[in-house]
């Protein structure tokens, strides 16, 4: 999560933390109000513009194969287990192509590329203190928004221990490739069990360091650079839920007509 932090400096970074989340979240009502590719097309062609003009075009760029991998999965998956009204162009074993499951796949792969948009634009503008901070002043308590984005920050420190046991021990003659599947898990066991061994480790010695500051002491959070709520939250708010009526207003005349 922290790898997608870029700045916080830009037009939706300089909103306030629990108008953020609530922007992601709002975020999340309009792919599920559509079917279509087209329209679904549209919305994702709008959260990039969006993420392009608040500084996350690098990072959605970096996250191409993982569009590339969503279309083709989800494509291929409700190919082969939807039948659609229609005559399928071929079948082949499970799969029955037709012009209508490949619209619906297109779809429904399109709706979790326009989730995992919003999702990199939230992140390169958020850090993690302010997703926890968000969360708590929208009601969650305090334990329960630290436990939640402590484990977004622990997930790069976990993924780097995992490859520095991997690289030390393949420099011991561990070779994770050879052999059948039997041979390959007793291999990966050689890497699995280390990691959680230093992962245990880890998160003893965060509780005793978290207790020695007095985590829990109080139930009440104070900030020293607490943010304020202003009309750029409200304008954002209110551009969300346009966006979100104006999506609605669509299906509606589309089942209609």
């Amino acid at each position: 999560m922290s790898a997608f932090f870029r700045s916080d400096d830009t037009s939706l970074g300089r909103l306030h933390p629990s108008t953020r989340l609530l922007v992601f979240g709002l975020a999340c009502a309009p792919p599920l109000i559509v079917e279509d590719p087209v329209p679904m097309l549209a919305i994702w062609a709008i959260f990039v513009a969006v993420g392009v003009a608040t500084g996350a075009g690098a990072n959605l760029w970096r996250a191409r194969g993982l569009v590339a991998v969503f279309l083709v999965v989800t494509l291929a998956l409700w190919t082969a287990f939807r039948r659609g009204a229609d005559t399928p162009y071929f079948v082949f074993g499970p799969f029955a192509p037709s012009r209508e499951t490949l619209a619906y796949g297109l779809g429904m792969g399109l709706r979790l590329v326009a989730f995992l948009t919003a999702a990199i634009v939230y992140l390169t503008s958020t850090r993690i203190e302010d997703v926890s901070y968000g969360m708590e002043r929208l009601g969650l308590p305090y334990r329960v928004a630290f436990a939640l984005s402590l484990a977004f920050r622990l997930t790069p420190l976990f993924l780097e221990n995992a490859g520095i046991v991997a690289e030390a021990q393949r420099s011991r003659g561990l070779d994770v490739d050879r052999g059948g599947w039997a041979a390959r898990m007793r291999a990966y066991a050689a890497i699995v069990a280390p990691v959680l061994i230093a992962a245990l480790r880890q998160a003893d010695g965060m509780a005793v360091a978290l207790e020695a500051r007095g985590f829990g002491a109080s139930t009440k959070r104070t900030r020293m650079d607490a943010p304020r709520v202003g009309y750029r939250d409200a304008a954002w708010l209110v551009a969300m839920v346009a966006f979100i009526a104006a999506t609605i207003a669509w299906r509606v005349v589309r089942l209609t007509f």
